[in-house]
């Protein structure tokens, strides 16, 4: 009977821990915040990304077919990465509990209309699908946030600095990078080609030192431009380094390099525009001429009867 009547005891207890679990869990789903999407838009429909800060200066991002450009920066092409990267999450943000509601908070938190750090708008031609305001950071790789149609402001995973409103930012710096298999690479005393991986020299005469070659091809290959330059540089202060000429994928790109006040530069047909580029870049293309990269048939014949006419040791 005893141990009859604890069983009871323990269950009715149990009724009642279920009963009160089910109850708060209940009321906590029902009170919890709505997660909402800040960003209202369907990725393939966006073609048109405008950034801009508090500072008066805008970013415009145009879709043409495929490909992601700035008009309002000689219409050069824009990295396709991060673009997708920032579509992505910006389509991804959720807003939970709200932190403030009111015009003062919206200013002090840098997300109103006549203050804010970014304002980025989604477009399909000219309608505004999601406009939306990032403001200052609660904590590590947070920001606030705000919906241009809502007063409310929400603390989100994102990181202005991923939204600059600089053209120059969101340049493809690989826009002159070769495309396809290197097939020669020409410069002011050299000519190199290159079949299945190995390589010839047809100018100067002689044997090509490959390791040279391929730090030239890799430079080549994987040209990145700084920016552009703000304007154009008189040929009389212009150190003319010569031009180069590389033939990839049944194409043939030209490169014009010289260096001017101790910046460094580069053109290229198609654009109407001068480039800039950082030292090294510069260097590892330029410094390469014929004496780096082919050795001459007669060094190499004196080499071999220096090496012929040495005594064997003893």
């Amino acid at each position: 009977m005893k141990n009859r009547n604890t069983l009871l005891i323990a269950l009715f207890v149990l009724q009642i821990l279920l009963s009160g679990g089910l109850y708060f869990g209940k009321a906590a789903s029902s009170s919890g915040p709505a997660h909402q999407a800040l960003v209202n838009a369907d990725k393939k429909e966006i073609d048109r990304i405008t950034i801009e800060n508090g500072e008066g200066e805008k970013v415009v991002l145009q879709k043409t077919g495929k490909h992601w450009t700035l008009p309002n920066y000689h219409h050069l092409p824009a990295n396709p990465a991060k673009v997708d990267t920032l579509l992505d999450r910006l389509l991804k943000l959720q807003g939970g509990w709200p932190v403030a509601t009111t015009a003062a908070a919206q200013k002090r938190f840098e997300v109103a209309e006549e203050k804010f750090q970014r304002r980025i708008t989604l477009s399909n031609g000219e309608d505004v699908r999601s406009e939306l305001y990032v403001g200052t950071s609660p904590g590590f790789r947070k920001v606030h946030a705000r919906k241009a149609d809502d007063k409310a402001v929400f603390s989100v995973i994102f990181n202005v600095f991923d939204t600059p409103a600089q053209n120059r930012s969101w340049l493809d710096r690989s826009l002159l990078q070769p495309k396809g298999e290197v097939a020669a690479i020409q410069g002011p005393d050299f000519h190199l080609t290159r079949i299945k991986g190995e390589w010839a020299a047809v100018k100067p005469d002689g044997e090509v030192d490959t390791e040279a070659a391929e730090q030239l091809l890799k430079a080549m290959t994987g040209l990145q431009v700084d920016g552009v330059a703000k304007e154009d540089i008189p040929e009389d202060q212009q150190e003319d380094t010569g031009s180069f000429l590389v033939t990839a994928g049944g194409e043939e790109k030209s490169y014009h390099f010289f260096s001017a006040n101790g910046s460094y530069f580069v053109r290229q047909p198609g654009y109407d525009v001068t480039f800039t580029l950082s030292k090294p870049a510069y260097d590892n293309i330029t410094n390469q001429t014929a004496s780096t990269l082919v050795l001459p048939k007669e060094n190499k014949s004196e080499e071999a009867l220096t090496e012929q006419a040495e005594p064997e040791a003893f």
